[in-house]
């Protein structure tokens, strides 16, 4: 199975789960996993591939643990688990905020 297969199996599930993020801003919006592909990529500077990666793991966990409401920093934090745990300890800090967002 394809990286960008999986992701969108897994897209599918949350999309008819109809899971919920509350942003940083405070707004309420529908689960895109595309938003955390292009979050990775931006802050990091991590490739597409390695970028698919972590977010098809952060969807396995969210859809493994029956999450029913996000929100930003929550998925932030669970990115950066998941950069830890495949060894990118630069990337994982780049991608951390520490404080209030």
């Amino acid at each position: 199975m394809t990286e960008k297969f999986a992701i969108e199996s897994s897209e599918n599930i949350i999309k008819a789960r109809r899971l919920l993020v509350r942003t940083t801003s405070g707004d309420v919006e529908l689960f895109d996993s595309k938003k955390i592909i292009h979050s990775l990529i931006s802050e990091t500077k991590i490739n597409e591939n390695v970028a698919n990666k972590v977010t098809d793991m952060v969807l396995k966990r969210i859809i493994n643990a029956n999450i029913q409401w996000l929100s930003g920093p929550a998925i932030r934090e669970m990115c950066c688990s998941v950069l830890a745990e495949i060894g990118l300890l630069e990337a994982r800090k780049r991608y951390t905020r520490i404080g209030m967002p």
